[in-house]
């Protein structure tokens, strides 16, 4: 994957300060070769899911968008889309909006998001001939199934 000179600005702190909180050696191993990639521009393929975990933490703790601001945040979540942690997600939202084509013409009764643990939701939708039931979280979206001929 190329990164732009931007990115390389914003990884390479979000790097060396992930790093520096990897104090065991064995837990810094698959990272350790993630600054040189930075620094050269060209991350390969089998750094892809190391730094898609960096861009994960960064992301999602809001750490990424204090320190660098809202360009490098979306800066970031193309880059992230590109790991294969995004390209999951994407297989999963793809999956699910498959799963929703089937419900078009149905008249809808109730659309309902519900708490199943912390970080997960359930959304439930009812049309006129089925129930379908998702779970949203940090994974993505899944189709946990479908009720028909109510």
């Amino acid at each position: 994957m190329h990164l732009e000179p931007e990115d390389q600005e914003y990884l390479r702190a979000e790097l060396l300060a992930f790093l520096d909180r990897l104090g065991d050696p064995e837990a810094r191993r698959p990272y350790d070769p993630l600054p040189a990639a930075v620094e050269a521009a060209e991350v390969p393929d089998d750094l892809l899911e190391p730094l898609g975990r960096v861009l994960d933490l960064s992301l999602s703790s809001g750490r990424l968008r204090r320190l660098h601001g809202p360009a490098a945040e979306m800066s970031a979540n193309r880059l992230f889309r590109r790991t294969p942690q995004g390209r999951a997600i994407r297989e999963t939202l793809d999956e699910a909006n498959l799963a929703l084509t089937g419900l078009r013409g149905q008249s809808i009764r109730s659309i309902d998001f519900a708490p199943r643990s912390p970080g997960t939701l359930t959304l439930s939708i009812e049309t006129d001939r089925c129930r379908a039931r998702f779970v949203v979280d940090a994974a993505g979206v899944r189709c946990q199934g479908v009720e028909l001929d109510l």
